[in-house]
């Protein structure tokens, strides 16, 4: 039984280590619990994605759970960790779920030409977050827009790719930095490069 308590106080304290902006720390955790992330993950489907989109939404809950953890609450991290990986993963669920029960006419829309922002920028930005868009916005159909998506993402690397699911999810910049273990620069080039991709199907 002590060397039980011994693990949760030492864990508590990589934990607040994490917290404080020690990167090995978060990334210990990180590994350490992607077992767990792995084991939930396959308890679900995701309509339009796959497993792999299920492991990285995942893994943010996992990182919300180091970042949001209080140590003065009567909850061990690893229940917490698991609550948070859970409820990412459904949330993630909930979400598809309702784009799937769209009606079928419905449209995503992007900016015209005369807009100061590329179509490619509106897109995925979109993806990102449902703006509601200006009057006299171009409109493509939301079975063309899957589909250019999907067309896309035959094209991109395995890092893009994550970039992109992360993106569209909805994650930061530093979240996503975070999870792949690279720097914001890393990321926003990833996206550029997704953006030219895009524009060039436009």
């Amino acid at each position: 039984m002590v060397k039980t308590n011994n693990e949760k106080f030492a864990e508590l304290e990589i934990v607040e280590s994490a917290q404080q902006g020690d990167k090995e720390a978060e990334q210990f955790l990180l590994k350490k619990y992607r077992k767990n992330v792995l084991i939930r993950s396959r308890s679900y489907y995701l309509v339009g994605g796959d497993n792999e989109d299920l492991i990285q939404e995942g893994m943010i809950g996992l990182l919300k759970a180091i970042w949001d953890y209080r140590s003065d609450r009567d909850t061990q991290f690893s229940t917490f960790a698991n609550l948070c990986i859970e409820r990412q993963i459904q949330t993630a669920i909930s979400s598809a779920n309702r784009k799937k029960h769209l009606p079928l006419n419905d449209s995503i829309s992007i900016y015209t030409a005369v807009s100061e922002e590329e179509p490619q920028n509106i897109i995925i930005d979109q993806l990102a977050a449902e703006k509601t868009v200006e009057p006299g916005a171009k409109l493509i159909k939301k079975e063309e827009f899957e589909q250019l998506i999907e067309d896309v993402r035959r094209e991109l690397s395995d890092f893009e790719k994550k970039v992109l699911s992360f993106y569209i999810q909805g994650a930061s910049y530093f979240e996503i930095s975070e999870a792949l273990s690279c720097g914001n620069k890393s990321v926003d080039n990833a996206l550029q490069r997704i953006k030219k991709k895009i524009g060039k199907r436009l």
